[in-house]
């Protein structure tokens, strides 16, 4: 299993459970203060947060991105998101679900870590 899997499978933990999820802000301290994600007071994150929680690499962490919003325009887009192409930056795509289509976050994840899976990465 490639760190990118590795990386959307902890960060899907995180945002599918109530307790520690977050919207709105990449995280958030047990204030609802923002924080950056990787703060030791954090204790909620949103889904680009809690990627970015478990990575200091960038270039490690846009490819998470980059497997999630590819697994958004495949499953959410042509309901949801008609204006939305894949020019659009993945960081907006994956908040704008995250804030405001949390319910289809499980099955986003599921698809980006079965496409890094396939990729091996």
């Amino acid at each position: 299993m490639g760190i990118v899997e590795k990386t959307l499978r902890k960060a899907k933990n995180i945002v599918t459970n109530p307790a520690t999820y977050n919207k709105g802000n990449y995280a958030v301290d047990a204030w609802g203060c923002a924080v950056l994600p990787r703060a030791i007071s954090a204790v909620k994150w949103c889904s680009v947060g809690a990627i970015d929680k478990f990575l200091q690499d960038y270039i490690i962490a846009d490819h998470c991105k980059r497997y999630l919003r590819t697994a958004i325009l495949k499953l959410i887009e042509p309901i949801y998101l008609p204006n939305i192409d894949s020019s659009v930056a993945p960081g907006h795509i994956i908040a704008h679900v995250n804030d405001t289509l949390p319910q289809h976050l499980p099955k986003v994840f599921d698809l980006a870590i079965k496409l890094a899976a396939k990729d091996n990465l």
